[in-house]
Parts: structure tokens; C-alpha cells; sequence
């Protein structure tokens, strides 16, 4: 009897888990492919604001200079607000590609909106078409650029 029982579970758990990889399966099929083809060709600017993030900014500094896109056709302007700490630093000697930028917000634009005077200093400063910012809540796979234009 006991037998049975343990069979009859496995019998389950078997069915179960190949219905599992049947819409697995199914799932993935749906998910549409990024054709390079539907890919704007639009500049566009990444602004990162940032104040005192010596922890946080090499690894963003190095998922942003692996990202799989043409480095001529986007900037990264990194957007110093006031850092008190070696970030600005940090940034300067760990920097590799051209098109990387920091920029200083001056203490008299917007002296009490604090981030958002970061966001507008570097919207104002950025050449692109697009502009993505607050860069560190998307944390970056080498394709994740090409995954958000193709949305737009």
C-alpha cells in the first residue's frame, strides 16, 4: 500500500512538473525578439545625479561601459550635486570612454531642490533625444539599452 502512495505521488509531482516546462516553454516562445532593425538611431543622454556615492558609482561606472550600443550615438553625464565625499574622484580616475562626462551643478541653480535640481541641471546640459536618469535603480545588463529603446 505504502508502495503505491509513493508511486502515486511521483506520478503527480512527474505530470505536474511537465505541465511546468510545457508553459515554460510556451513563454518563452511569446517573448518577441529585439530586431536591431527596430532599434532608433536617436542620441540619447543618461544622467546620473548623484551626492556622496563613492560605494555605489564603480560598479554603475562599469555596467554603463559595458553596455552593448554604439558609444558614439549616447553620452553619460554623471551629475555631481554637492558631494562631500572622493566620488568626483573616484569617477575621474576610473573613467575609459569618451563619452562619459561629469558635470558640477553650480551652487546657485535651484540651491533647495536638491536631486531634481540635478536631474534639470543635466537635462539642460544633455544633448540626446531620449534621456533616461536615475540610472542606479536600473541596474544595467549589456543589452538593457537596446531593451529600453526598443519600447519607445
Amino acid at each position: 500500500m505504502i508502495e503505491y502512495t509513493v508511486l502515486s505521488v511521483c506520478a503527480f509531482l512527474l505530470i505536474f512538473y511537465l505541465v511546468f516546462l510545457q508553459k515554460i516553454h510556451s513563454g518563452l516562445g511569446k517573448l518577441k525578439y529585439i530586431s536591431k532593425k527596430n532599434i532608433t538611431n536617436d542620441f540619447i543622454s543618461i544622467i546620473i545625479p548623484f551626492r556622496n556615492e563613492r560605494e555605489n558609482l564603480l560598479n554603475n561606472l562599469r555596467a554603463l561601459e559595458a553596455l552593448n550600443y554604439p558609444e558614439e550615438n549616447f553620452e553619460i553625464l554623471y551629475i555631481n550635486d554637492s558631494s562631500t565625499d572622493d566620488s568626483v574622484e573616484i569617477l575621474k580616475k576610473n573613467i575609459t570612454n569618451k563619452n562619459i562626462k561629469i558635470l558640477n551643478v553650480p551652487d546657485d541653480f535651484s540651491p533647495n531642490a536638491h536631486k531634481k535640481r540635478a536631474i534639470r541641471f543635466g537635462i539642460s546640459n544633455s544633448k540626446g533625444k531620449i534621456i533616461k536618469e536615475n540610472i542606479f535603480t536600473f541596474l544595467l545588463e549589456r543589452s538593457s539599452l537596446l531593451n529600453l529603446l526598443s519600447r519607445t
